[in-house]
């Protein structure tokens, strides 16, 4: 069953059908539900990718994480999955385990299936190593970076400022009379050193030095 087979028995033209599958409004309601009687008789669903050869839009996004067991990055992915469902988009979650390799080996299937965009959560894509293949990337789709920065066309970035809330929460210790403050580092990231940052700013401001050895590195 193809749109030819529907248009035939709904006795409407081609382009009739494709408006309803579109939510196109100049159909009249008895002609649409004529047509969409006939979807539901066969239960027909358009290729997608098919369609999107042709509206341009598959109104499928692709989003790139480093692992969904941890906590913060399922919390992300889930929230962008429901936000786009709001908004009529289908979402392809990818886990690369932090592999330049399979991300970039993603970032290409993701382009093959056409998504109308592609995020990447956490800073972790931030790495020279694969910066050129994002802004190759960025002339077949626009790119968001979540926590990210990398300038070129089409790629756009989402912060929250890591290194401001570790300064605080430094500086809330030096207010309570605690001076030997540690920072434990398990992350090393342009996230995880803006974090260091700020941490170091606090120690500064307030007099104290910042001695290595309480930077630790995990």
């Amino acid at each position: 069953m193809n749109i030819y087979d529907i248009a035939a028995e709904a006795d409407v033209s081609i382009t009739t059908v494709s408006r309803v599958l579109n939510k196109h409004p100049n159909v009249s309601t008895r002609t649409r539900q004529r047509v969409l009687s006939v979807l539901e008789k066969y239960d027909y669903h358009p290729n997608q990718l098919a369609r999107g050869l042709v509206t341009k839009s598959t109104h499928t996004i692709g989003v790139l994480t480093v692992d969904v067991r941890d906590a913060q990055y399922a919390n992300e992915a889930y929230i962008i999955e429901q936000e786009s469902e709001k908004l009529g988009y289908s979402v392809l979650l990818c886990n690369t385990g932090g592999d330049p390799d399979t991300q970039i080996r993603y970032m290409k299937l993701l382009l093959e299936k056409r998504v109308d965009g592609i995020i990447l959560v956490g800073s972790i894509f931030n790495d020279s190593r694969i910066d050129e293949g994002i802004r190759q990337f960025a002339h077949s789709s626009p790119i968001m970076m979540i926590n990210g920065s990398l300038t070129g066309p089409n790629i756009f970035s989402v912060f929250c400022d890591n290194g401001i809330g570790m300064r605080r929460a430094t500086e809330h210790l030096l207010e309570r009379g605690k001076t030997q403050i540690c920072y434990i580092q398990d992350t090393f990231t342009y996230s995880g050193y803006c974090k260091v940052d700020g941490y170091r700013a606090a120690l500064k401001d307030a007099g104290l030095p910042v001695e290595e050895r309480r930077h630790i590195k995990i």
